[in-house]
């Protein structure tokens, strides 16, 4: 039985990131690409690039820019294969073979299947952001590949994951404007209306560039909260990212300064008030939000 796997790709102004992202997959011998352009303007040059691939290939466009939630949503909904792996165009796969990686969970019967992402951030500021992680989340950092259900979530990661289209109970993400709150929603739900199973496998990484500005964190502070508001109400407390505070574990402090530095772990004890400030007036929006359909357009380019 063949067991065949599209790959979609979600971008915006990703450039050369994109592009090597594409080499690595024409050589893994995947069975179908289709990037979809979050409308940056720039389909000339992806259309250039895809015709030199050997790997079957497919642009679409959309017709605004609508997020990644959307962006996703239509990858599911086009892709030929109901094996569908999603990837961020500035991912930069750590792994030889990707594609065999997710099948071999898939193939064993599994809804979802997430990688890891390792953030390539530079900045003092971005790296004490991730440490958070570190202190407040030891399953994000699980060596072994573990699996969960949609009442004790241990990962989401949107950039690195698969799913089997075959099994969902809903292929639409809805909008609600939300770092993971959104995947996140889309995963509990359809694990919990299938009964079906994930896996999150540290293994199968990715390098994700996340450079942090004050203004950018302040907004990613303020959704965390809005998505851990709006996923509490729907889905009660759950194990992974939906409190608005997650309680820090001091003994893994020698931990995040392994993996992200002294100074960092330092910073992020100033940053934490802040995090505290700014995310609570989300979550207590997150708790009267309701998840919004949006009608999506979009433009499937010939290659």
């Amino acid at each position: 039985m063949g067991y065949k796997l599209s790959v979609i790709i979600s971008t915006y102004n990703h450039g050369a990131k994109l592009f090597s992202l594409l080499d690595y997959l024409d050589g893994q011998k995947v069975d179908e690409i289709v990037v979809i352009d979050d409308h940056d303007n720039k389909e000339d040059e992806i259309k250039k690039k895809l015709k030199s691939l050997n790997t079957k290939s497919r642009l679409i466009v959309m017709d605004e820019p609508y997020g990644p939630w959307a962006t996703k949503s239509i990858g599911i909904k086009v892709a030929k294969n109901d094996y569908i792996l999603h990837l961020d165009g500035d991912c930069e796969p750590l792994s030889r073979d990707i594609k065999s990686q997710h099948l071999k969970w898939l193939k064993k019967g599994y809804l979802f299947v997430f990688g890891n992402a390792i953030f390539d951030g530079k900045s003092l500021l971005t790296n004490a952001f991730y440490v958070r992680y570190c202190l407040s989340s030891n399953k994000y950092f699980l060596e072994k590949p573990q699996e969960f259900d949609g009442y004790h979530i241990i990962a989401v990661s949107g950039n690195n994951f698969s799913l089997n289209r075959k099994f969902l109970y809903t292929k639409e993400i809805p909008n609600l404007g939300l770092y993971a709150g959104d995947d996140l929603y889309f995963t509990i739900l359809n694990m919990r209306k299938t009964k079906e199973k994930a896996i999150f496998d540290p293994t199968i990484l990715v390098k994700h560039k996340h450079p942090l500005t004050t203004r950018k964190l302040i907004k990613k502070y303020y959704t965390y909260g809005v998505g851990s508001g709006i996923n509490r109400k729907l889905f009660g407390k759950l194990d992974y990212y939906t409190e608005m505070l997650m309680k820090i574990h001091l003994s893994r402090l020698p931990i995040a300064r392994k993996k992200l530095g002294l100074y960092p772990t330092l910073l992020f004890f100033v940053l934490y008030p802040l995090y505290a400030v700014v995310s609570i007036p989300g979550f207590i929006r997150g708790l009267v939000l309701k998840p919004n359909k949006t009608k999506i357009s979009y433009t499937e380019l010939k290659i």
